[in-house]
């Protein structure tokens, strides 16, 4: 409020120059009344307005006024014998805020606040009181000064003619004192020149056009401002603000500053916009017309429900289209991060009629966070949406592995191949049978992409067999190529004792299983099985105490520790105790990558609660999922205590409020109770 009461106080200044110009205003001879006052004439559009200076004054309060009820004024005009009365009854104030509301045609409408008051009654209680405060409201109102009875408009006058003003106190009975000193004034002749306000500009804002102006302090008798505005700056230009302007002083900059905002303008229409300054009796600076055509600022809305899924040659984007808004187009943006980086894909505008995009542009090992925005004809754009997540699935099976070959080597058998050629490329699996038709066996981990030989040096090799191999290729959706062409070798290697053959395994939720074929030897009484860590170095212990019987392929470790790597061989043991060679080592990792969160989360409104959908997981490992709800003020929590079935793809909340945005995610749970990461968050808004 003080802000406001110096505001007051600043665009009062041309009333108070006025007053100034009284000069010391007349006072009554000591016999009559010490009550000084007086009046100053100021030209104005229609007429010259008259103000009296002076204390507010009425019949009913005469008593504490020395007897005074009001104020009689006078004019002398050139060539005029002498002064004439131009008041029909003296000037006062209403005798009851009721009264004075009647002249104003209103409540006072919050005047009240201007001088620090909190009611109408407590503004009437100081007009009373003859409080001087009082006068600083008139500086906003007129017509509030015009009640009081300090205010006259003398419409009887002629242009360029100049007119003498004076003015008497006057009793209840129409006893007058002697009149005040006269002061004149010519009609159509302001006091001071009003210049107007400087740095105009006029721009499209969502609301309207804005006119903003600084004051002119050269423009010493500019009390308030008026906006024109007009089609054509040859056309009559009219008044847009129903009540005159006042500026806010800048506190931090001390710049005192105007603005308004043309809420009736028409996109697209041009217009010839003036600022201009105005005295407190009316009078208006010379315009300066400014051109603006109105252009359409306002965003679209956002789009909503954008999701991404795999395609087969990339991407594809879709998103519900925006209705309305004049809407020109959308636009894709993409990152690798989240929360930043986004740059737009589509090098042209997307059709405003479509909800559909597919990014031909992705890698293949790469996940992609997109968002869609919406661009008007104006070409004004929407913000971002919310982020949606994707990878690209490549389910076309790479190319089998080319110009595979095999030689004997002392050591075993060197298998080499071409290197494959496709962007997504995982790498290669080396596939093992004792005979063209046999059973294969795989006998490699996964092998880089880079890498195009692989050593089969198995103790389960005999320089008495011929093996057949065959490799495949994998790429990171996890397809898998035909097989290739089967070659054949024989190791060049000193013959030992059979081991067991096709020795395989893997890990579960018992421990690690490993399997072997039993060889045709009627000298083998069982068999022994060793463990490697390779977190010990690849020291070898023995795991059975006493040979498994021969008819035993199996055998389960169940004392490993997940997360960890092993190394296990099997040996032969025959009727003398005699352990053959080792079979070939086998790899075994007792943990698997967490799973990756499910695709194309959504939320949509179901009577009355929330239903989540998404898309069914490819992991074959997954089991089911567990879904997690938070609000802007709480943590994330599961809103199951059991995961949800994996073939299920929807989850109803029913759990959920009014006037609350929820926020959800959704991962995925394999079959060893490990959690992945959870998706991207979704947000719905119940109103």
């Amino acid at each position: 409020m003080n802000e406001l009461c110096r505001s007051i106080r600043n665009c009062g200044r041309c009333l108070l120059l006025s007053v100034i110009a009284l000069g010391v205003l007349s006072q009554v001879s000591q016999s009559q009344t010490d009550v000084e006052f007086g009046v100053f004439p100021h030209s104005a559009p229609d007429g010259i307005l008259l103000i009296v200076g002076g204390p507010i004054l009425s019949p009913g309060a005469a008593a504490s006024n020395q007897g005074w009820a009001g104020y009689h004024l006078y004019r002398k005009g050139e060539g005029d014998t002498g002064f004439v009365r131009i008041t029909t009854a003296p000037l006062s104030r209403a005798g009851s805020l009721a009264e004075l509301e009647t002249v104003l045609g209103g409540e006072i409408d919050g005047l009240e606040r201007f001088a620090g008051l909190t009611s109408k009654q407590e503004l009437w209680q100081k007009i009373e009181q003859n409080d001087s405060s009082v006068l600083a409201l008139t500086f906003l109102s007129k017509h509030l000064r015009r009640a009081l009875g300090l205010l006259y408009l003398d419409t009887k006058v002629d242009t360029g003619r100049t007119y003498e003003y004076r003015a008497t106190l006057v009793k209840v009975d129409g006893t007058e004192c002697a009149p005040s000193e006269s002061m004149s004034a010519t009609y159509g002749t302001p006091p001071i020149q009003l210049l107007g306000p400087l740095e105009v500009e006029a721009k499209s804002t969502e609301q309207g056009v804005e006119l903003t102006w600084m004051m002119n302090p050269e423009d010493s008798g500019a009390f308030t401002y008026s906006v024109y505005r007009c089609p054509d700056v040859d056309g009559t230009f009219l008044r847009l603000n129903l009540a005159p302007l006042t500026y806010i002083a800048d506190s931090a900059t001390l710049d005192t500053k105007g603005s308004f905002v043309d809420t009736t303008a028409v996109t697209g229409r041009p217009y010839f916009y003036a600022v201009v300054s105005t005295d407190y009796a009316g009078n208006e600076s010379p315009m300066s017309p400014l051109a603006i055509e109105f252009a359409d600022v306002k965003p679209p809305r956002v789009p909503q429900n954008v999701f991404a899924n795999a395609s087969d040659l990339g991407i594809e984007i879709t998103w519900d289209t925006v209705t309305g808004d004049n809407i020109a187009g959308y636009n894709i943006y993409r990152s690798t991060d989240a929360d930043s980086f986004f740059v737009k894909v589509n090098t042209v505008l997307l059709p405003l009629d479509t909800g559909y995009y597919e990014d031909k542009s992705t890698t293949l090992v790469d996940r992609y966070f997109y968002r869609v925005t919406a661009l008007d004809r104006g070409g004004n754009e929407s913000e971002k949406s919310a982020r949606s997540l994707s990878l690209f699935e490549n389910y076309l099976p790479p190319h089998p592995p080319q110009s595979v070959r095999a030689e004997s080597r002392a050591e075993g058998i060197l298998l080499a191949w071409e290197r494959g050629e496709e962007a997504d490329l995982r790498g290669y699996y080396v596939y093992r049978a004792d005979s063209y038709n046999g059973e294969l066996s795989q006998i490699s981990p996964l092998i880089a992409k880079d890498t195009t030989e692989f050593v089969d040096s198995a103790a389960y090799l005999s320089s008495r067999g011929q093996y057949w191999y065959l490799l495949q290729a994998i790429n990171y959706t996890g397809v898998v190529s035909a097989y290739s062409e089967p070659v054949a070798a024989t190791p060049e290697k000193t013959d030992t004792t059979d081991a067991p053959r096709s020795f395989f395994g893997y890990f579960d939720a018992v421990g690690v299983r490993l399997l072997w074929t039993n060889p045709d030897d009627n000298a083998i009484e069982g068999y022994h099985v060793y463990r490697a860590s390779e977190a010990d170095s690849l020291v070898w212990s023995r795991l059975t105490a006493e040979p498994l019987a021969r008819e035993i392929g199996e055998y389960t470790d169940t004392s490993v520790e997940v997360g960890a790597v092993y190394f296990y061989r099997v040996h032969s043991v025959n009727d003398r105790g005699e352990e053959s060679v080792p079979s070939h080592d086998l790899r075994i990792v007792t943990f698997e990558e967490v799973p990756l969160p499910p695709g194309g989360l959504r939320v949509v409104s179901d009577g009355g609660a929330l239903k989540l959908l998404w898309q069914m997981t490819h992991q074959s490992e997954v089991t089911g999922y567990r879904v997690y709800r938070h609000t802007e003020s709480e943590p994330a929590t599961p809103v199951t205590s059991q995961t949800i079935p994996v073939g299920d793809t929807e989850y109803r909340d029913a759990a959920v409020q009014k006037a609350t945005r929820y926020f959800y995610s959704v991962s995925c749970v394999d079959q060893h109770g490990r959690e992945g990461d959870r998706s991207v968050e979704v947000s719905y808004f119940v109103e």
